[in-house]
C-alpha cells in the first residue's frame, strides 16, 4: 500500500486491465493481467480483504453472503456450505487447507505475488480490520496499492499523466457520519465498510493538495456515480475525466456519459438536487450534534465534505457563467465506466500518444436456449438470500393448503389449501408499502389493457395497430404458444396515455375483421381487491387479507416452482423445464403427510406435455421434478381435478393439497372478475363440506402481478378457513411465496429443503397473543420514566398484600464485609426531591446486589442486595456512621402511598408487576435501547457521543414499518428514538407533545405510541419531568396525570394501552453511578441477546427491578403480575417483553433478538371479557413541586419570560 502522497511510474505506451469484485480470488488478477497483455490493473473493489481471523468479525448473513458469491470456492462444495449453518461454515471454511475466504493471507506471506502492479479500493464487503493493519504498515504486499481519501497515484503512461483517486465501500446515507469499528476517517464492521463525510472531505483535501491542471484524473469508487448521487456530485467537485466503479453486477461493461442519457442538464441537476435534499434532511437533524463532538481537524475535512453536497449542476439558464460552463463540460466529457464482476467481463484503456483508448470484454448473456430450448443457467440471475424470520404458535393442530389444498385425515394434522391465479398485482411505493402504510404514494393509473378473442383466427401486431391506432401504441406483446409458436388468441398492449386506454376500452366486443374483440385491463392487485367475491373473502370464511404478500419474479413457472421448492432453480422463462432436487414431496412423505396435486384439464398419466387445451405444464410445477415424474406411486398423486369431488365424497382428500385452475379459471386468458366468478361457483358448494373444509387453512393467492416493469410484485392474497384465528381482517407482514413453503414445514415439523425455505417469513395463521387479544388492545402507548427501583416507588403499597414489597427486615449493612456492621434499613420517608444523585454504572450495581466492591461484572454468581449502601457510601465519601435520612437513608427509603397519589392510584385502579427487570445492571442508555430493540448492541454506558453516529441494530418499529403498522415517537423536547440510524428517515414519525394530545382528542393515535418527557431543565424555566434522581417526583406525577386524563378522554381508550414504566433504578452524578435499593435478587444466567459482549460484561443477567404498570380497559382492577409462564422455564419480565408482546399484539413475525424471543409476555393481563367501565375519569392533583421563588424584580421579570417561552414551545406554565 502506497503510504501518503503519489506513486509514480514512466512507460510510454501501456494497457490497463479495469475489474471488478474478484472477491477473494486474487490470483485472477495475475491470470487477467496476462490474458489482456496488461502493464497495470485496477480494481474497483470486493478485492477479498479477509484474514482467517475475519470469520469472528464477520455477521452470520455476510458470511452466507461470502459464500454464495465467493468464487474460491469449488463448485463440489458449494452444495454443503448452502445446507449448513454459519458456524458450520466457519468450522469448514477454517479447516480447509487450501483457502475458502480469500487468497488474501496467501499474498500476505508471500507464497502468492502479483506480477504487475494493482491499484484497488475497498469494497462493500472487506475486513475493515485488515484495511487497518494496512494503514499501520503491519501488512505489506510488493505491488498491491490501496487507494483511498489519504493515498492516490498517477501512472505516467503513453503521453499520459493519469491521476488516480480512490473511494472504497458502499454509499448508505445514514451511516454517512459512523465510522463503524474504523479508525480515524475508515469506516466498517461485522465484515462490510461504508464510505463517510470525513473519508469524501479528506479526499477532497487530498485532491486540492496534488493538483495539476496537466494531469488527467480518475475517480475510482466502488459504487456507482450513476446509482449514487453524492458520488456524482464528489466527482463534480473533483473535476475528474473519467470515472470507474463496479457494485452493479451487471454482465456487460457500461460507459456514459451525462449527455447521452439526461434529456438536458436540467434533468441531471435535478438528480442530484434531490441526492442534496436528502442529505440536507439527514444533516439538518444532526448538525448540533456533530458540530459539537467533532475535532478541529474533523471540523475542516467535513466542511470540505459539505462543499462537496453543495456542489449542484446550476441551472442551464441561471448558472453562473464560469460555473455552468465547467459543469457543461463536465455534462458532456466526464466520462463514466462501470465494470462486471471480473468473473464475467473487464475494460481495458490503452494509452498511447497521449490518448486513452477503450475495449471491453464479456462473457455476456447465453442466448443458446431460444434455440435449444434449454433452460439458463443459475450464474445469470444469482438469488439473494431472504432475511431470517422466526415464527412462534403455528396452526399444527388445524390446516390444510390448496393450490395447494393441504388438508387432513381424522388422524392427522392438516396445512392449507390455496389457489393460484394468474397476473394480480398492485403498484406501490417504492419502499413496498401496504395499503395501511400512510407513506403510500399515489398509484399511476395502468396503460396497459389485455386485448384477446382472436385465438381461432389469429391477429397480426399490424392488425393491432390498425384497430386502435399506430400513434397510440408503445407497445404490443403478442403470447404464442412456446412450443408451436402459434398464437394464443390474445395480446397486451401499452398505450401512450390515459385517453387512448379509455378510447380502446370503448372498442371492447366490438367486431373487428370478423372476430369479437376483448378489451380487459390487467388485473391489478387494486382491482383484485375490488372484486366484490374476492374482497368477500376474509369476512365471508373467517380468514385475513394479505396486503403486503409479493410474488417472486416473472413470468407464471419460477413463481410456481418457488412453491414447493423453495427456490426457481435457473428457472426464468415458462418453457418446459427439467429440475433436479427435492421439493416439499420428499419432506412431506418422509413424515407420513399425505398429498395430492389437483390440475385442471390435466390428462393424467404423468404427462409432460407443454399444453394439452386448457391445461398448461407451466402451473404444474410438480411435473418438473423427475424425483416425481420417475416414480408411480409420485405421479398417482397428480390428479385430474375431477377427481377432488370423488375424494371429498369418498372422505379421502388428502392433507397437503395444490390446486391449480386451468388457463381460463385462473384468469390468465380472461380477467379478474372470470376467475372470481369461477372460484365463487368452485368453493360455495364445497366448502361447507367437512370432507373438505375441516382443520382446514386455505390460501388463494395470485402467481405474479400483470406489470413487469415494476420495483414490486405485489399480488393479492388471502387465508381463509377453520385454521384462521386472527381477529383482524388485515396483515401487512411481508409475505412472499416462500412464505407458504415455510408455513406448511412449520405445521408438520417437516424440517427445511435448505433453499429460501429456510429464511422465509411464515404466514401468521392465529394471533399470537391468543382469542381475542389483538381486538381489544388496538392502540399501545409506551412512556418510560427515569431511575427508580421498585421498592422506592411500590414497596409501600398496601391495598393488596399480594405485592412483594418492603418489611421490616429490608434493611443493608453499612459494610457487607463485616458480619457485625450497623443496618440501615428502609422506611416510607423518601422525599419527593433528593438532594443527591445515586449511582447506577453497570460497576457500581455488582457491587450493590453482591456486596463485593471487588467483584468483576462478569463473575457475578449470587445476588444478596446487600451493598447498596455500602456503594452510596463509597461514591459520595459519606461517614459509615452518617445512617441519617438525608444521608445513607436516602438509598433505601421509599415513597409513602399518598406522597405520590397519581402512581398509588393509578396501581390500585389497574396492573402493576412486582418482577419485571431493567434489561441490564447499568444506567440509563443501555437499558433504553433494550426497551425498543432488545439489545443494547454492546452499549454498557450513558454517553452522548455515541447518539450522533447512531445505533445500528433493528428496533419494534422497523417491524411495525415492515408490517405497515403506525407508530409515532411524540416528545417534549427531543425524540430520543434518534438515536437509532434505521429511523433517521421517518420523519413524519416524530412529533411534539401536543399533537399527542390533539391526535388523542381525535382519536387519531397511531398503532404505537412513544412518549419522549422533558430530559433536561432549561435555567430555572423548563424543568424536566421524567423523575431522573434528583428531580422532582412531584412534576413526573404530573405528567402521569396529563397523559392517562388525555387517554381516557379520548374515543380510543376502549381499545388503548398504557404501559408506564423506568429505564432503570438509579442515575449516575459525574463519572459515578449506582440506584436506589430493592431487596429481589436480580436474576441471572439469561440469554445475551446478539452475541455482542463488552470487555467484562456478557449481558447474561437483568437489572434490579423497577416499576411497571399496565393501564387499559381490560385489565383487572387493582391486579398484580409476578413471574411469566414462558416462552422458557427461565423467562423473566424485562424490558424485551414490550417488544415481545408487540411481537404478539400486531402479530408480527420476527423477533429482534434472543432475548426478546426469551422474554415473559404479558398479554394474559388483558382478560376483562368487556372493557370496564369503572375506570376513572380524572385522578387525584399531583403533589405540589419545589417552588421557584422570585425575589427581585429581575426576578420577576425572568419569571414572565419563562411563561412567555413555555407557551411559545407548547408547554403549560407552572
Amino acid at each position: 500500500m502506497a503510504a501518503g502522497g503519489a506513486t509514480v511510474m514512466t512507460v510510454d505506451s501501456v494497457r490497463i486491465i479495469c475489474i471488478s469484485d474478484v472477491r477473494g480470488n486474487i490470483s485472477q488478477i495475475n491470470t487477467l493481467a496476462a490474458e489482456a497483455n496488461a502493464q497495470y490493473v485496477i480494481h474497483t473493489g470486493d478485492f477479498g480483504f479477509y484474514e482467517p481471523a475475519s470469520l469472528d468479525r464477520i455477521t452470520d448473513r455476510t458470511l452466507k453472503h461470502l459464500v454464495q458469491y465467493n468464487t474460491v470456492i469449488p463448485h463440489s462444495l458449494r452444495p454443503k456450505l448452502a445446507s449448513s449453518t454459519p458456524q458450520e461454515i466457519r468450522d469448514i471454511i477454517s479447516a480447509s487447507a487450501t483457502p475458502l475466504l480469500s487468497e488474501f493471507p496467501d499474498f500476505v506471506s508471500g507464497a502468492l505475488k502479483f506480477n504487475v502492479p494493482v491499484y484497488t479500493v475497498w469494497g462493500a464487503c472487506e475486513d475493515v480490520a485488515v484495511l487497518e493493519k494496512f494503514r499501520s504498515g503491519e501488512y505489506k504486499i510488493d505491488n498491491l496499492f490501496v487507494l483511498d481519501e489519504a493515498n492516490t497515484a498517477v501512472l505516467d503512461v503513453g503521453g499520459v499523466s493519469l491521476r488516480l483517486f480512490g473511494l472504497g465501500g458502499a454509499v448508505v446515507q445514514h451511516k454517512l457520519f459512523d465510522n463503524g469499528e474504523g479508525v480515524d476517517t475508515i469506516a466498517g464492521g461485522a465484515g462490510t465498510m461504508w464510505t463517510t463525510a470525513l473519508q469524501i472531505g479528506e479526499l477532497m483535501e487530498t485532491a486540492q493538495r496534488v493538483y495539476d491542471p496537466t494531469e488527467t484524473r480518475m475517480l475510482i469508487t466502488h459504487a456507482s456515480p450513476g446509482r449514487e448521487g453524492l458520488l456524482a456530485q464528489l466527482a463534480l467537485s473533483l473535476r475528474v475525466d473519467f470515472t470507474l466503479s463496479g457494485g452493479l453486477h451487471f454482465r456487460y461493461p457500461i460507459s456514459y456519459n451525462e449527455f447521452a442519457v439526461q434529456d438536458s442538464q436540467d434533468h441531471f441537476y435535478e438528480r442530484i438536487a434531490e441526492t442534496h435534499r436528502q442529505f440536507m434532511n439527514l444533516w439538518d437533524s444532526i448538525k448540533e450534534q456533530v458540530e459539537g463532538y467533532v475535532d478541529e481537524r474533523q471540523a475542516s475535512l467535513l466542511q470540505n465534505a459539505l462543499d462537496v453536497f453543495d456542489h449542484l449542476p446550476p441551472h442551464s439558464a441561471d448558472a453562473p457563467i464560469e460555473d455552468s460552463h465547467v459543469d457543461e463540460i463536465a455534462f458532456k466529457n466526464m466520462w463514466h465506466f462501470n465494470l462486471p464482476d471480473a468473473a464475467v467481463g473487464w475494460l481495458i484503456l490503452c494509452c498511447k500518444d497521449g490518448r486513452i483508448a477503450a475495449e471491453t470484454k464479456t462473457q455476456g448473456f447465453n442466448f443458446a436456449y431460444r434455440r435449444s430450448g434449454a433452460n439458463l443457467s443459475d450464474s445469470a440471475n444469482p438469488h439473494v438470500p431472504s432475511q431470517s424470520s422466526q415464527k412462534e404458535d403455528g396452526w399444527r393442530d388445524d390446516a390444510k393448503v390448496e393450490n395447494g389444498k393441504v388438508s387432513a385425515s381424522d388422524a392427522d394434522r392438516e396445512i392449507p389449501r390455496w389457489d393460484t391465479f394468474e397476473d394480480g398485482k398492485e403498484e406501490t411505493s417504492e419502499n413496498g408499502s401496504s395499503p395501511k402504510n400512510a407513506r403510500k404514494e399515489k398509484k399511476e393509473p395502468s396503460l396497459s389493457l389485455y386485448i384477446g378473442g382472436f385465438k381461432e383466427d389469429p391477429l397480426s401486431e399490424e392488425d393491432i395497430r390498425e384497430l386502435f391506432g399506430s400513434e397510440n401504441i408503445l407497445e404490443i406483446r403478442m403470447m404464442t404458444d412456446p412450443a408451436t409458436h402459434a398464437s394464443r388468441g390474445y395480446c397486451f398492449v401499452d398505450f401512450t396515455s390515459t385517453e387512448a386506454v379509455d378510447a380502446a376500452l370503448q372498442k371492447n366486443c366490438e367486431v373487428f375483421k370478423s372476430r369479437k374483440i376483448r378489451v380487459l385491463e390487467n388485473t391489478d392487485y387494486s382491482n383484485a381487491v375490488a372484486d366484490p367475491y374476492l374482497s368477500s373473502l376474509p369476512n365471508r370464511h373467517n380468514g385475513v387479507l394479505l396486503t403486503n404478500y409479493q410474488a417472486l419474479t416473472h413470468p407464471s413457472q419460477p413463481n410456481y416452482v418457488g412453491m414447493i421448492r423453495g427456490s426457481s432453480d435457473g428457472v426464468f422463462l415458462d418453457f418446459d423445464s427439467t429440475i433436479k432436487g427435492n421439493t416439499i414431496v420428499d419432506l412431506l412423505e418422509a413424515k407420513g403427510v399425505s398429498w395430492k396435486t389437483y390440475q385442471e384439464a390435466y390428462p393424467g398419466g404423468c404427462n409432460t406435455s407443454t399444453q394439452v387445451g386448457t391445461y398448461y405444464r407451466k402451473h404444474n410445477p410438480f411435473i418438473s421434478f423427475p424425483t416425481i415424474t420417475g416414480n408411480a406411486a409420485r405421479c398417482a398423486n397428480i390428479v385430474p381435478a375431477t377427481q377432488l369431488d370423488t375424494d371429498i365424497a369418498n372422505n379421502a382428500v388428502p392433507q397437503y393439497v395444490f390446486y391449480t385452475p386451468d388457463i381460463n379459471n385462473d384468469g390468465h386468458d380472461t380477467n379478474v372478475t372470470y376467475a372470481s366468478n369461477w372460484l365463487q361457483n368452485f368453493l360455495e358448494p364445497r366448502i361447507s363440506n367437512p370432507a373438505f373444509s375441516n382443520n382446514t387453512l386455505f390460501v388463494v393467492t395470485f402467481d405474479e402481478q400483470a406489470t413487469y416493469l415494476s420495483l414490486t410484485n405485489h399480488v393479492m392474497t388471502v387465508l381463509f378457513g377453520p385454521a384462521v384465528q386472527r381477529a383482524l381482517k388485515t396483515d401487512g407482514n411481508a409475505y412472499n411465496h416462500y412464505s407458504l413453503l415455510k408455513t406448511v414445514e412449520d405445521n408438520w415439523n417437516l424440517g427445511n429443503l435448505g433453499t429460501h425455505d429456510v429464511d422465509a417469513t411464515a404466514l401468521v395463521v392465529k394471533d399470537q397473543a391468543g382469542p381475542g387479544v389483538s381486538d381489544k388492545i388496538r392502540n399501545v402507548v409506551l412512556l418510560v420514566l427515569e431511575n427508580r427501583s421498585f421498592d422506592r416507588m411500590m414497596g409501600y403499597f398496601n391495598y393488596t398484600s399480594d405485592i412483594n414489597g418492603l418489611s421490616a427486615t429490608s434493611c443493608n449493612p453499612v459494610n457487607p464485609q463485616d458480619d457485625n456492621s450497623a443496618q440501615v434499613c428502609a422506611t416510607n420517608q423518601a422525599i419527593l426531591k433528593d438532594p443527591m444523585d445515586p449511582p447506577h454504572g453497570y460497576h457500581d450495581v455488582t457491587y450493590q446486589i453482591t456486596g463485593n466492591p471487588n467483584l468483576a461484572s462478569n463473575s457475578v454468581t449470587s445476588a444478596p442486595m446487600n451493598g447498596f449502601v455500602a456503594d452510596f457510601a463509597a461514591n459520595y465519601n459519606i461517614s459509615s456512621t452518617n445512617t441519617s435520612e438525608a444521608c445513607l437513608g436516602m438509598i433505601m427509603n421509599a415513597f409513602a402511598p399518598e406522597t405520590i397519589p397519581i402512581m398509588s392510584t393509578l396501581a390500585e385502579e389497574f396492573m402493576i408487576f412486582d418482577a419485571w427487570h431493567a434489561s441490564f445492571p447499568g444506567s440509563t442508555n443501555p437499558n433504553r435501547l433494550f426497551i425498543h430493540s432488545a439489545t443494547s448492541h454492546g452499549e454498557v454506558n450513558t454517553n452522548a457521543s455515541s447518539y450522533i453516529p447512531g445505533y445500528p441494530q433493528r428496533t419494534i418499529y422497523n417491524n411495525l414499518n415492515d408490517a405497515g403498522i403506525s407508530w409515532v415517537n411524540y416528545f417534549q423536547e427531543v425524540p430520543s428514538l434518534l438515536v437509532f440510524d434505521q429511523l433517521r428517515f421517518d420523519v413524519a414519525n416524530f412529533k411534539t407533545y401536543n399533537t399527542f394530545k390533539s391526535d388523542a382528542a381525535a382519536g387519531k393515535l397511531p398503532a404505537m405510541s412513544f412518549i419522549d418527557p422533558r430530559y433536561f431543565s432549561i435555567l430555572n424555566c423548563i424543568q424536566e419531568n421524567d423523575e431522573h434522581s434528583p428531580s422532582d417526583v412531584a412534576l413526573g406525577e404530573a405528567l402521569l396525570k396529563e397523559i392517562y386524563e388525555t387517554l381516557r378522554a379520548s374515543p380510543q381508550w376502549n381499545n388503548t394501552l398504557l404501559i408506564v414504566t423506568y429505564d432503570e433504578h438509579g442515575r449516575f452524578a459525574h463519572l459515578h453511578v449506582g440506584g436506589y435499593y430493592d431487596h429481589v435478587p436480580t436474576p441471572l444466567g439469561v440469554p445475551n441477546p446478539d452475541g455482542i459482549n463488552a470487555y467484562d460484561f456478557n449481558f447474561d443477567r437483568l437489572g434490579i427491578r423497577v416499576p411497571t404498570l399496565l393501564i387499559s380497559p381490560w385489565v383487572p382492577k387493582g391486579s398484580v403480575m409476578h413471574q411469566p409462564t414462558g416462552p422458557r422455564s427461565n423467562s423473566q419480565f424485562e424490558h424485551s417483553s414490550i417488544a415481545a408482546t408487540l411481537k404478539k399484539i400486531f402479530n408480527l413475525p420476527k423477533f429482534l433478538t434472543a432475548r426478546d424471543a426469551w422474554a415473559g409476555t404479558f398479554e394474559s393481563a388483558f382478560s376483562e371479557s368487556t372493557a370496564r367501565q369503572d375506570t376513572p375519569a380524572t385522578l387525584p392533583a399531583p403533589p405540589t413541586p419545589a417552588p421557584l421563588q422570585p425575589g427581585s424584580v429581575i426576578d420577576q421579570i425572568e419569571a414572565a419570560a419563562c411563561k412567555a417561552l413555555l407557551r411559545l414551545i407548547g408547554l403549560s406554565p407552572s
